[in-house]
């Protein structure tokens, strides 16, 4: 059975392109699931990037809300040392008002630096409510504002966190805490319970040891503990943020997850995975449906190019079977016009056929060429044969000349050998001489080294004496001066002993009339009593300015010694200068 190309080559595309379909399905059911998942995880990052930097705001508000709060006039009292019951119920009806003004806010306290409240809201909780305990009161008595983790309420056993900052007075001295409880369901509505993802996704809040304040599920608030799960470790331990595929009561979920920088929570937003992959078997189909059409439409496509360049194979062939069926005449060609690439092949068989053609007659032409030359080379041979005897006649006369040529080469080779020897001895000689040469230009040469040498140390030593004669001649001059200062110098201090001295008649003087005003106030009576006072203290300054006198007196001594006792060196020094000096010169 006679099969066709054109089938083959359909039967061979179409497979082709349903393995193609199969394949793209395949890796478009992957890619879109990759998609898929990609996305849903940007947008839970960022989710989770929103509600951090919300709750960051939230907190940071509420902060500058607290601390313009300092500047009332019942806290502002407080601070400043006014310690009474009516300032603290001043305060307390402050902060009563401040409480209706802003909800969020559950209980508002000043505490002093010992922890205990000292106004309130809650005004039964005055002097009976102790927070000295609570970190975040600790850290405000310090001088730091601060966010509280959650704690559980000791007056209503409700989870809550705090803002605290510390009350500083004019000369920046903590002197108590104000400090605020957000209320902690309506923290929740705000933030957490407004975020769904999809069907079954969701947010919630862990502290910083991982308990769950804030969960849609109530039954999980305050109960569940990430820290106890293997996928709640790797969430505390892995950095600022990431995301995180785990199994929560048995129900695969990806969960994105970041570090609250102001308050060390951990948030979370979490949703199912089958929730994410819920779209994706429309996606598959969709694409299945459209490779499967695509496919058919490039079959059909391909079929009709196929049928259309295909179509001249059969002119083609049957010229082909003419040619080779017939007389093999040589001179035919195919005639077919196309610029495929059937027409191609047809202009190459024709070129082929052409080849073909010329090469015959070709072979036609070099036979009767190689006749002729079978006739030449009969006729070479004939004259090869003579050139040959010629040759061996020459050949013997050449043998008998290269027999006396050798014979006058031995003599010539017994002439050189005598010539060597002579040129060998002569060479011996020569080189005896050079060495000799050698030795003495290295004696001249070391010779002229030491003589440099010499030359270049004398020229130092006289740079050096130069240089001497210098310095001597500028310390001189130093000495000089220094010993004339030294004079200055005893000159002054001996000045300074004539003022002590006259320090000293002032102080006796002083002393004197102390005495004078003490004696004229005792003759007062009690209307001297001050100027008693005075006159002792007068006395008594006195006394320590003759004591400071006489020390000054004392230390002046012992410099001018000294002083004098460095002018004798120095005069020394400048005569042994002077005459090191005149040696050199």
């Amino acid at each position: 059975m006679k099969r066709s190309i054109r089938d083959g080559v359909l039967r061979v595309v179409t497979a082709a392109l349903v393995c193609a379909v199969a394949l793209s399905v395949t890796v478009s059911t992957l890619t879109a699931r990759r998609n898929v998942l990609d996305a849903r995880e940007d947008q839970l990052q960022g989710t989770v990037s929103i509600l951090g930097t919300q709750i960051t705001a939230f907190i940071e508000e509420n902060r500058r809300t607290v601390l313009a709060w300092r500047t009332g006039d019942g806290v502002y009292r407080f601070t400043e040392g006014e310690r009474s019951s009516a300032i603290s119920q001043q305060i307390s009806r402050e902060l009563l008002e401040l409480r209706t003004l802003f909800p969020q806010f559950r209980t508002i306290h000043v505490l002093g630096t010992d922890g205990i409240v000292r106004a309130s809201a809650d005004v039964e909780l005055i002097g009976e409510l102790d927070l000295s305990d609570r970190e975040y009161v600790r850290i405000a008595v310090q001088g730091t504002s601060n966010a509280s983790d959650v704690a559980i309420s000791r007056v209503t056993g409700e989870p809550f966190f705090a803002i605290a900052v510390p009350l500083v007075d004019q000369t920046a001295i903590v002197q108590g805490v104000l400090m605020v409880t957000v209320d902690l369901p309506s923290f929740n509505r705000r933030f957490v319970n407004t975020i769904h993802v999809g069907e079954t996704g969701y947010a919630y809040l862990a502290r910083r040891d991982g308990l769950v304040f804030s969960h849609p599920r109530d039954d999980l608030a305050m109960v569940l503990n990430v820290a106890e799960h293997p996928w709640g470790e790797a969430m505390m331990e892995g950095g600022r943020e990431g995301i995180l595929r785990y199994r929560f009561e048995g129900v695969p979920r990806i969960a994105a997850w970041a570090r609250s920088e102001t308050t060390g929570w951990l948030l979370v937003v979490t949703v199912e995975e089958a929730d994410i992959l819920a779209g994706l078997p429309v996606l598959v189909t969709r694409s299945v449906v459209a490779g499967v059409l695509v496919s058919a439409i490039a079959a059909l496509i391909l079929w009709y190019f196929l049928r259309r360049s295909l179509s001249g194979i059969g002119t083609v062939c049957q010229a082909i079977g003419d040619i080779a069926q017939g007389e093999a005449d040589l001179t035919q060609r195919i005639s077919y016009r196309s610029t495929d690439e059937i027409g191609d092949l047809v202009t190459t068989f024709n070129a082929f056929l052409q080849g073909q053609s010329d090469l015959i007659t070709a072979i036609k032409t070099s036979a009767g060429e190689t006749v002729e030359h079978r006739q030449s080379m009969e006729r070479s041979a004939t004259e090869t044969a003579g050139t040959t005897d010629h040759i061996a006649r020459t050949a013997a006369a050449v043998r008998a000349d290269m027999t006396a040529m050798e014979h006058q080469i031995r003599d010539s080779e017994q002439r050189a050998r005598v010539i060597h020897e002579g040129t060998e001895a002569l060479a011996g000689e020569i080189h005896q001489q050079a060495e000799a040469v050698e030795q003495s230009t290295a004696a001249i040469e070391q010779m002229m080294a030491s003589l440099r040498s010499v030359a270049r140390i004398v020229q130092e030593k006289q740079e050096a004496a130069a240089q001497l004669y210098r310095q001597a001649g500028e310390n001189e001059t130093q000495l000089t001066t220094t010993s004339a200062q030294i004079g200055e110098v005893v000159d002054l201090v001996g000045k300074i002993g004539s003022i002590t001295q006259v320090i000293g008649q002032l102080t006796a003087q002083t002393n004197l009339l102390a005495m004078n005003a003490a004696i004229e106030a005792a003759h007062a009576g009690d209307a001297g009593a001050g100027f008693a006072v005075v006159a002792e203290e007068i006395r008594n300054l006195a006394s320590n300015s003759g004591a400071s006198s006489r020390e000054i007196r004392t230390l002046v001594k012992e410099i001018i010694a000294r002083v004098e006792t460095a002018g004798a060196s120095t005069t020394r020094s400048v005569e042994a200068f002077r005459q090191l000096y005149e040696e050199i010169d």
